[in-house]
This record gives structure tokens, sequence and C-alpha cells, in this order.
């Protein structure tokens, strides 16, 4: 058997209905669609500046490691100097994605707003 409600629990009941009745009428599919294009346009953008801003670091750490591993050969280090420079340029190589790649070219174009 069902319980009887309360006054104050058929008040609360009836306030949440009128509320989610209201908020349905004022969604508008199109608006809302709308609104998550620019939010992931906005998303994008973002990303592309936080991996535009990485890549930088890394060259300037690349230019770091190079001028320590020069630093090390003219101080006489060769030891300790060879391995590195020789895993650096091996790293160099394998390098996937650079920011004038065709790729990373197609990723720009392709974020522009709507």
């Amino acid at each position: 058997m069902a319980e009887k409600q309360t006054i104050l629990g058929r008040i609360s009941q009836l306030a949440k209905a009128n509320i989610n009745a209201l908020l349905d009428r004022a969604e508008d599919p199109q608006k809302m669609l709308d609104q998550l294009i620019r939010d992931y346009t906005n998303s994008i953008a973002e990303a592309e500046t936080a991996v535009a801003q990485t890549v930088g670091n890394l060259r300037l750490a690349e230019k770091d490691y190079e001028e320590d591993v020069r630093l090390a050969h003219r101080s006489g280090t060769t030891s300790h100097a060879s391995p590195l420079a020789s895993r650096f340029s091996s790293k160099a190589k394998q390098r996937p994605l650079s920011p004038s790649s065709p790729r990373s070219a197609k990723l720009s174009r392709s974020s522009r707003p709507v």
C-alpha cells in the first residue's frame, strides 16, 4: 500500500515538476548544439596553444642539451659527452610531429571558428 504524502512533500514535488517543465520549454536544441560547438572549438584552440608551447619548450630543451654536450666535449670529459651525443642524435631522428608537418597544418586549418 502506498504511503500518504505530507503536504510539504506534495508541494515540493509540485515545485520540482513546475521547474523541470520550465527548463524543458526554455531549452532550444539548436542553441544548445551551437554552444557545444563553440565550447569544443575553444577547447581545440586551447589544446593547439598548449601543443605549440610544448613544442617550443622541447626545442629550447634540445638546444640546452646540445650546448651541454658541446661543453662536455670542450671541458675534456669526452667519455660522458660521446654517449650523450649519440643518444641525442638518435632521439632527434625519432621526433613524431613537427609544427611544420602537413599533419599539424591540417589540424590548424580544421580548428577555425564556425
